[in-house]
C-alpha cells in the first residue's frame, strides 16, 4: 500500500487484525488513521517510510508494539505523554530517524520513556 491506494480507505473496520506492516511504502503522514478502526490492534510497523509525526497513532490504545524506525521523525518533546495514552504499550522503536540523540532534552526523553516501556529502541 502507498499514500494513494491508502486514501482510497473510507471507514474500514478490521475487528480481528492484530498486527498491521505498512513498512516501505513511501507514506509521508498518518491521515489514513482516521479511515481505520482497528479495535484489537496490537502491533502496528510503519518502518521505511517518510513519516515525520507518530502521535495519531493514539487512537489505538490497545497498541503494544509499535514499530517506526528508519523515518523523518525528528520531534520527541511529546514521546512521554504519547507512551501514557496506551495501557499495554511495552515496546517502541523509533531508530534510524533524524532525532538528534545528543540534544540534552532528548536524552531525558529517551531516559524517561525507558522507565515506562520494556523496549525502546532509538540509535
Amino acid at each position: 500500500m502507498n499514500n494513494e491506494s491508502i486514501n482510497f480507505i473510507h471507514n474500514f473496520k478490521f475487528n480481528n487484525l492484530k498486527r498491521i506492516f505498512l513498512n516501505n511504502n513511501n507514506l509521508s503522514s498518518l491521515s489514513f488513521i482516521d479511515k481505520l478502526e482497528l479495535p484489537n490492534i496490537k502491533e502496528i510497523w510503519l518502518n521505511d517510510n517518510l513519516i515525520d509525526e507518530y502521535y495519531p497513532l493514539c487512537k489505538y490504545k490497545t497498541l503494544k508494539v509499535i514499530k517506526i524506525k528508519k523515518n523523518k521523525i525528528t520531534n520527541i518533546d511529546n514521546l512521554i505523554s504519547f507512551i501514557d495514552k496506551f495501557t499495554k504499550l511495552s515496546e517502541i522503536d523509533i531508530s534510524d530517524n533524524n532525532i538528534d540523540l545528543n540534544d540534552i532534552k532528548n536524552k531525558q526523553i529517551i531516559s524517561d520513556a525507558q522507565k515506562k516501556l520494556d523496549i525502546i529502541n532509538y540509535f
